[in-house]
């Protein structure tokens, strides 16, 4: 009697064991099942935004569509990027985004918090350090512009601009300006401007200022 009470326990707990790994087996393909069904689905992310789409999804300039059909939410009309509507794309050297419509050389760098819009144009070893070059502006040379905005017309040729803002048609040549402000038709020629505002004709060859205000 005792054999056979521990072969009906045995029998059981083989059963259960079988009902625990079948469990496990079932599970797991649903597991499968669902990782496949994620793979199947594209997603891409635009402008923080994530879109899914189980089929084809395409992405262009933050309009997406499913299997050729419209996403709702995406269409990127009124939503302005770093160079408004203009497309950018990340410079191989630094990776900060520049404009289709902008030129800038590969020895130029631009940090990954700079960008470059418009026409603007870089030649020359530039490094750009958390700044914003737009316009029609122009920078050459042996020239560092950090936490800058330079705009308009302005050109600069192997200068050092550091917290400043230039714009109207400025031009800096062979300069250092620090924490000023230039525009109009301002000129900073072998010079250092620190803490100062040009504006007009105003022009400042060969010498120094510190905290003036210049307007011809």
């Amino acid at each position: 009697m005792d054999k056979d009470v521990t072969l009906t326990h045995a029998i059981s707990a083989f059963a259960k064991s079988a009902q625990f790994s079948l469990q496990i087996l079932f599970a797991a393909c649903l597991v499968a099942s669902s990782h496949a069904s994620i793979a199947r689905a594209g997603t891409n992310c635009v402008n923080g935004v994530c879109y899914t789409c189980d089929g084809t999804l395409s992405c262009t300039n933050g309009a997406c569509t499913c299997n050729g059909a419209p996403i709702e939410g995406s269409d990127p009309s009124g939503v302005n990027g770093p160079c408004g509507e203009t497309p950018v794309a990340a410079h191989s050297n630094g990776g900060g985004l520049v404009a289709k419509t902008a030129s800038v050389e590969p020895g130029v760098y631009v940090s990954s918090s700079s960008v470059v819009c418009g026409n603007a144009a870089i030649t020359g070893p530039v490094r750009l350090l958390n700044s914003t070059i737009s316009e029609n502006s122009r920078v050459s040379g042996q020239s560092l512009i950090e936490n800058c905005v330079i705009g308009g017309n302005s050109t600069v040729s192997d200068s050092s601009i550091t917290n400043s803002q230039l714009s109207g048609d400025v031009h800096v040549s062979g300069s250092t300006v620090t924490n000023s402000s230039l525009e109009d038709a301002a000129t900073a020629e072998n010079a250092k401007v620190r803490n100062s505002i040009l504006s007009g004709t105003a022009k400042v060859t060969n010498r120094s200022i510190e905290a003036a205000i210049v307007s011809e």
